[in-house]
């Protein structure tokens, strides 16, 4: 038998790393840069997939507030901060299609 060493040898040992949210490495800017990313992907013309998903969003959870049973406050309280959600999105620009020339 050889003395040589196999990966199937090892044993598992999980990485003592901390989550970086938790251990305060994530910097203030991050917060601001992905912002300023969700706002460049709803905004894209190519891509309306990031649009349709918060338009959905925003439409399951004000159908959920607009339930009999929630309470008046916690559904006044959804629908400011979805009115405040919704001024912070950027402006979505239409192209009209271009006219044949004849």
């Amino acid at each position: 038998m050889t003395n040589s060493w196999h990966w199937r040898d090892a044993k598992y040992v999980p990485s003592q790393q901390k989550v970086p949210l938790r251990s305060g490495q994530v910097g203030i800017v991050i917060p601001f840069v992905y912002y300023r990313f969700l706002g460049l992907r709803y905004a894209s013309r190519r891509n309306p997939y990031t649009r349709l998903l918060f338009s959905e969003l925003r439409r399951s959870v004000e159908h959920l507030a607009g339930h009999p049973r929630c309470p008046s406050s916690v559904q006044s309280l959804v629908f400011k901060f979805t009115s405040f959600i919704a001024n912070l999105a950027p402006a979505v620009t239409t192209v009209p299609p271009p006219q044949a020339t004849s």
